[in-house]
């Protein structure tokens, strides 16, 4: 396997810590990762809230490589969701992932490239519904052949990934 940069960015809907959505912003800010895979979280398709922009579409376009997107929240005017860029993925499929309660819909984005699996993800901030999706992530990463990483924004503390850590994935490093 060569060598591949990989990324992970919740970008909010483009809303920037000074509270300004600039989706030129995000796109420059993914660019200078020189990432080949990046995972995205929070993406707004045709909302109002955000000008009816297909951002995933946009983001796409502007950071030069090609997504998957899947929306995990479909509303009156449009859809809410997560999306994997990456060149030559041989396959994707969604998995969605349990619920609690009425806690949003969640679910992962599994892309095969040539020597490695991606799973892009955004799991819950509830504790109690990030562990049963953490169990269910790991059984599906543990289904996988070969190599395998898992992206995306897991609200979880290092303790909180045992279930993935006991699949033989490692966590990445501290930032």
């Amino acid at each position: 396997m060569g060598s591949l940069r990989i990324a992970t960015f919740n970008i909010h809907r483009g809303l920037g810590t000074d509270d300004v959505l600039d989706l030129d912003r995000t796109a420059a800010a993914i660019r200078a990762t020189g990432a080949d895979v990046v995972a995205l979280q929070e993406l707004d398709r045709n909302l109002d809230r955000t000008g009816r922009i297909d951002q995933p579409a946009l983001l796409a376009a502007r950071v030069g490589l090609p997504i998957e997107f899947r929306p995990t929240l479909r509303l009156r005017d449009g859809e809410y969701g997560i999306g994997l860029l990456a060149e030559g993925l041989a396959s994707v499929d969604w998995v969605r992932l349990p619920r609690v309660g009425r806690e949003e819909p969640r679910g992962v984005i599994v892309g095969r490239l040539p020597d490695l699996w991606v799973c892009a993800t955004h799991l819950s901030t509830r504790p109690e519904a990030r562990r049963v999706q953490l169990r269910a992530l790991a059984r599906l990463v543990a289904d996988l052949d070969g190599h395998v990483t898992v992206l995306g924004d897991l609200n979880a503390g290092r303790r909180e990934l045992r279930p993935l850590r006991r699949k033989g994935l490692a966590p990445g490093p501290r930032i």
